[in-house]
């Protein structure tokens, strides 16, 4: 799972003295100005930097050192991002693994961040990428592993074969699999565990991208229980996806994820292994699998209820992941209902109670409580608990890293519920309150929509809201780059429809058109990305 707009034992620290030393160490062996620091993790000297340069200065010591570099791109916003941080960077063991590779964090909100993600092809928050020294991609891997299991898929890579061979680049292995050469065990991990959901555009296209795992979970030696099952339930979720909520066509790929899912359900140690397809797949793969109704569904959805409990029981797990637990059975209680129709039973919200005032209780860490609190309040709406789920995000703003994400919720909840006045006075704190070129961006645009959605006739609002949002993006340097291309794509469709119902809306959007070149002019004239840029605003030819 990534972060999307609104609409995803401890060690004890050095000395202040040999941290400043490590510091400019590190710098000095960059040569350049870009601030290294284990400031956002402590016992990791991660390079923290969005200037091209500092991660060009970066690959440049990897391959003097002969060691691979670790790229990780988030956001302080982002719940999963925070997830990481409070979980996964802190382990002792993670700790040992940094010191194979070069450390570099990228903040999304940081400017010239969304053309590194742009170079990098990452979309979403979290994104992270081990490269080779010589640049070349040996792996991305998913945010929402388990700690300790993403520790061993990292290290499967960074460590190879029982023989200690060097690992090779993720594409050069794909080929070989799809050619049908023998892979050592680790490469066939290593294309288990990458992160194919997000990615579109570096090893297999979103349309090709379900036939190439299925290819891949047909080739893996049966021996490879997990990476095989792991390759069949990512073929039959990619496949899932264009048609979402209808039965898979390809009867083969049905029958054998189906079996598989069956047995890993079944199985505590290989849930807990797949925990991210249990937690966050549930209804595609349910609905792909089976027919509504079926005595499979069935089946399928008591063996998976009963994962779920164990997971969310599971005291070892964090606190975030017993809460996607316990998110599962909520969606699976409202599978095949009509919206409205009775789905939590008495029991389960009662269960939900416990657990959030629990985990609400022992999350101390701002981190830690970045990715807790947004997941508890979610888990409560949808269990019908909305009260609720607003009285925990309000009592949270004050104490919240990030607490116009916060706000974006409590804005959604409002809508949901029919109070627009309240909803938009909640998105526009959060647009207010944001912080960073992109999420200004992303917040701004999500006001817009809702604005426009509660009063579209009042064009004058409309128009002033986003000439301001324009306005401020053209004054930030570089930005027309990666996630804001698309936010601009989505604002820009939003105002074409709406200014086709109304009289003067051509007038408006041509000066909205104007605001936005600012944007548009940071690109060299006449290419691609300044064509793209200055056509969607301008006026298009009546049919």
């Amino acid at each position: 799972m990534s972060c999307t707009p609104p609409r995803s034992p401890a060690c004890p620290r050095p000395s202040r003295p040999a941290v400043l030393a490590s510091l400019l160490l590190t710098a000095a062996l960059l040569g350049g100005t870009g601030p290294a620091s284990a400031a956002y993790t402590p016992g990791i000297q991660w390079l923290e930097t969005a200037r091209p340069a500092d991660v060009d200065a970066a690959l440049a010591r990897a391959r003097q050192d002969n060691k691979p570099l670790f790229l990780y791109w988030g956001a302080q916003w982002c719940p999963p991002c925070q997830h990481l941080r409070s979980t996964l960077f802190v382990r002792e063991d993670f700790r040992m693994l940094a010191r194979e590779f070069i450390a570099v964090h990228i903040d999304g909100d940081l400017p010239g961040a969304q053309r590194l993600g742009e170079r990098f092809r990452v979309r979403g928050y979290p994104s992270m990428l081990l490269l080779s020294p010589q640049g070349e991609e040996l792996t991305r891997l998913p945010g929402e592993l388990d700690a300790a299991l993403y520790v061993n898929a990292l290290r499967s890579v960074l460590g190879g074969s029982a023989a200690r061979s060097p690992s090779r680049p993720v594409r050069a292995v794909l080929t070989d699999a799809l050619d049908g050469r023998d892979l050592p065990v680790h490469e066939w991990r290593q294309l288990a565990w990458y992160a194919w959901d997000s990615d579109d555009r570096v090893l297999a296209p979103g349309a090709a991208r379900a036939d190439v795992l299925a290819r891949l979970a047909r080739a893996c030696p049966a021996g490879l229980r997990a990476s095989q099952t792991r390759l069949l339930l990512r073929a039959v979720a990619a496949a899932a996806q264009p048609q979402r909520g209808r039965l898979l066509t390809d009867e083969a790929l049905r029958e054998a994820a189906g079996a598989a899912l069956l047995r890993l359900l079944g199985d505590g140690g290989s849930a807990r292994e797949h925990m991210d397809l249990v937690t966050q797949e549930a209804p595609l793969l349910l609905q792909a699998l089976t027919a509504a109704g079926s005595p499979q569904r069935r089946q399928l959805q008591q063996v998976w209820e009963q994962a779920a409990r164990r997971l969310a029981g599971d005291a070892t797990l964090s606190r975030t992941d017993r809460l996607g637990a316990l998110q599962v059975r909520v969606d699976l209680a409202g599978l095949d209902r009509l919206r409205g129709e009775a789905d939590v039973s008495a029991a389960l919200r009662e269960e939900i109670r416990q657990l959030v005032a629990q985990v609400a209780r022992e999350a101390g860490e701002p981190a830690e409580r970045q990715s807790v609190i947004p997941t508890a309040a979610r888990l409560l709406a949808d269990a019908g608990l909305t009260a609720e789920a607003q009285a925990l995000l309000t009592a949270e703003l004050p104490r919240s890293l990030a607490p116009h994400f916060l706000m974006g919720q409590l804005a959604r909840l409002a809508q949901t519920q029919g109070r627009s006045a309240e909803a938009l006075r909640w998105s526009r704190q959060a647009w207010e309150s944001a912080r960073g070129p992109a999420t200004r961006l992303q917040w701004g645009s999500s006001h817009l929509g809702l604005l426009i959605d509660s009063s579209p006739e009042d064009g004058e609002a409309i128009e002033q809201l986003a000439g301001s949002i324009l306005a401020e993006l053209g004054r930030q340097p570089d930005v027309y780059h990666e996630r804001n291309v698309r936010e601009l794509a989505r604002m820009a469709s939003r105002l074409r429809t709406w200014q086709a119902g109304i009289a003067d809306g051509p007038a408006r959007l041509e000066r909205l058109a104007a605001a936005l070149q600012p944007v548009c002019e940071q690109q060299r004239a006449g290419s691609p990305p300044r064509r793209q840029c200055e056509a969607l605003l301008a006026p298009r030819p009546q049919p």
